[in-house]
């Protein structure tokens, strides 16, 4: 027979169950962190040509999110958690699913608009399985500064 997964004690793969009805009541969404099309991770990213291309460090973020919290194309905008913030400039966009963000890795915090990057939300945490990274799972509060 084909042999059965096994199920965490605890329900998850975390080790923890998730709470939904916090993560909304703080207004947080998942932040998604590809990397940029120009750069690879931190690499070339003060190249001036490679810079002009990728334009800014942007926020991409759905129209009804950005709807919400009065947030419009072209508009500095801050996401934080408890670990840190950051400043990027929003781009109200459908390339995104409602209730989750995006932005590409990594600007040097020299070139970015606050002099942090999205590294400063990250956790520096290692996973329980196997050691590897938690900055997959980065949960934001995006606001749009005046």
């Amino acid at each position: 027979g084909r042999p059965r997964r096994k199920r965490h004690h605890e329900g998850n793969a975390q080790g923890r169950e998730a709470n939904e009805e916090n993560i909304l009541a703080d207004e947080l969404l998942p932040l998604l962190c590809p990397g940029s099309h120009h750069f690879i991770s931190s690499t070339f990213a003060n190249v001036d040509t490679l810079k002009a291309k990728e334009h800014a460090p942007t926020l991409r973020i759905h129209p009804d999110d950005a709807q919400t919290r009065h947030i419009r194309s072209g508009q500095r905008v801050r996401i934080s958690n408890e670990r840190g913030e950051c400043e990027l400039v929003a781009d109200v966009t459908e390339d995104v699913r409602p209730g989750m963000l995006a932005t590409t890795t990594v600007w040097w915090p020299s070139y970015s608009p606050d002099h942090h990057n999205v590294n400063w939300t990250t956790s520096d945490r290692l996973a329980d399985f196997s050691g590897g990274s938690t900055f997959y799972t980065n949960l934001v509060k995006v606001e749009a500064i005046m």
